[in-house]
């Protein structure tokens, strides 16, 4: 019975799979399952917090789901995308693209900016502290 209910699951997956072509212009040829771009975030200034940030293309634009754990409980925090070549050295205080706040741990933000020039290597993620956003409690580097 078992091998039964797996082979019906596989044959409705591969069905699945097969109709998704309908949002081609939005398919990644560098991501054909749609998994995205997932890179760490760093804890910073012994916050305790670390997470992960994932990149999905969407056409022009890209989705910006990040997930921290170690985050107070009831806690809001900003993310905001900086430019800075790594999470050691300089990072701009400047926000060049500012994400949702980070509630219960989650952030799900749409840019209208293209996913590769995110992973450019040129910027950085950063979690910091709503009242002083300027006091970074976590960070990660976007390179591909």
């Amino acid at each position: 019975m078992n091998l039964r209910i797996g082979t019906v699951l596989a044959a409705y997956l591969i069905a699945l799979a097969k109709s998704a072509p309908h949002a081609g212009a939005q398919i990644d040829p560098n991501d054909p399952l749609g998994l995205g771009t997932k890179l760490g975030i760093q804890t910073l200034n012994n916050s305790g917090q670390l997470g992960s940030i994932t990149l999905f293309k969407r056409g022009a634009k890209t989705f910006v789901d990040v997930s921290m754990a170690g985050v107070p409980h009831g806690k809001t925090e900003t993310a905001a995308i900086h430019r800075s070549r790594d999470c050691d050295g300089a990072i701009d205080p400047k926000a060049t693209y500012t994400l949702g706040d980070v509630r219960s741990g989650r952030s799900r933000t749409l840019l209208a900016v293209a996913k590769d020039r995110l992973l450019s290597g040129n910027y950085g993620v950063v979690i910091a502290s709503k009242a002083d956003p300027r006091h970074y409690f976590g960070c990660g580097h976007l390179y591909k």
